[in-house]
């Protein structure tokens, strides 16, 4: 953000340094605030005539009068039921604090996307009680065994954050619920402090932070010219970074979730169909069978599809050359990475990763 102010000759002023006081010898020409109004920041800033833009997550009554940013809410609802249903889950969940104070129109687009592939969709509403962290822990828990063992495993949970996200995590490792196989967990924010320090790594939905920033900027810059649009700026999501907690496909088939297991544990070895057939107690054409019947992909596809997956992340997340990738997820040579990536994604690797840092690409 500040280095997209500098392009405007701006400075800026972090407020929250000083707990929202505006010291007096500073005159803003514009302020991006994320308070909702109406708060004493926000009213000395109209008072002192200084144009004023709102970040936020969701929408605000005020949101006609002050302009605003945020993130595309729905998009992220409608990415995580994708997510589930391309895992082959019939049965998701989405868990919210109550009373709804957040993630109430993520939930919405989640369940009316969950609905429209057919999946069954629930909702647990948490109540948090005023009492110790340790007490506050244990109602959460109680509440979340209850529900879960309400309902039908496998089963894909969404929430409306990371923190949350880990929780869930600690709750399934108590009550010993397999994760991702009983029950598979996708947070929203990718914060690698709980992502990676949770039960196990959680999958989470990425959201463009930088996109965000520069976003703001420019809409600060337009409503200081008088040109600012009537409706919330919206920003799409990147994408998902797959971990552990998503790392799975929903079958009862045990021979084919036991397939599914060798592919996820050995997708970045010398792995081939026969040995998967070997491993699941199967001949190949009876495993080919079965995976077409469970999963409606033959089992070399869903071997190509884990292995590009884990390739992609580690184009966006490292600087690992591109043949380097290539042996860490088992496809063997650069040549072969830069065949597949392109017919499944559309561009080559090394595209991929400079249009990922120039900011104009979404993971896909």
């Amino acid at each position: 953000m500040a280095k997209k102010a500098s392009e405007y000759g701006w400075r800026l002023f972090n407020l929250s340094l000083s707990n929202g006081w505006v010291p007096k010898n500073i005159s803003p020409i514009g302020a991006i605030i994320n308070y909702p109004s109406p708060h004493p920041t926000v009213e000395h800033m109209k008072k002192i005539g200084c144009p004023i833009i709102r970040l936020g997550n969701y929408p605000h009554p005020d949101d006609d009068i002050i302009p605003a940013i945020m993130n595309n809410s729905a998009a992220f609802g409608k990415l995580g039921a994708t997510h589930f249903y391309e895992r082959g889950f019939s049965t998701v969940g989405y868990i919210a604090n109550s009373p709804f104070s957040l993630g109430k129109h993520i939930y919405e687009a989640f369940k009316d996307q969950s609905r429209e592939y057919g999946l069954d969709c629930h909702l647990l509403g948490l109540t948090l009680e005023d009492n110790s962290s340790s007490e506050k822990f244990e109602s959460l828990s109680n509440q979340i065994e209850i529900w879960l063992n309400s309902l039908p495993k496998p089963i894909g949970i969404m929430t409306y954050s990371n923190k949350m996200a880990a929780r869930l995590s600690y709750v399934c490792m108590t009550k010993g619920w397999a994760i991702p196989e009983d029950i598979s967990i996708l947070g929203i924010g990718n914060n690698s402090f709980y992502c990676e320090t949770a039960a196990v790594d959680l999958s989470s939905i990425e959201t463009d932070t930088e996109e965000y920033g520069n976003k703001a900027i420019e809409l600060l810059n337009k409503h200081i010219k008088g040109q600012a649009p009537k409706s919330p700026i919206k920003i799409e999501p990147k994408g998902i970074t797959v971990r552990h907690s998503t790392d799975v496909y929903a079958v009862k088939d045990p021979k084919v979730k036991k397939a599914l297991g060798l592919i996820r544990d050995k997708y970045n070895s010398i792995l081939t169909i026969d040995d998967i057939a070997k491993h699941s107690e199967l001949n190949r054409r009876t495993l080919e069978r079965a995976f077409k019947k469970n999963l409606g992909q033959a089992p070399n596809v869903i071997l190509r599809q884990k292995r590009l997956e884990k390739s992609q992340h580690l184009l966006a997340s490292t600087n690992q050359s591109i043949s380097v990738i290539s042996n860490l997820v088992g496809m063997g040579n650069k040549l072969n990475l830069h065949r597949a990536f392109k017919e499944h994604y559309g561009i080559t690797p090394g595209d991929y990763r400079k249009e990922l840092k120039k900011g104009s690409l979404q993971k896909q």
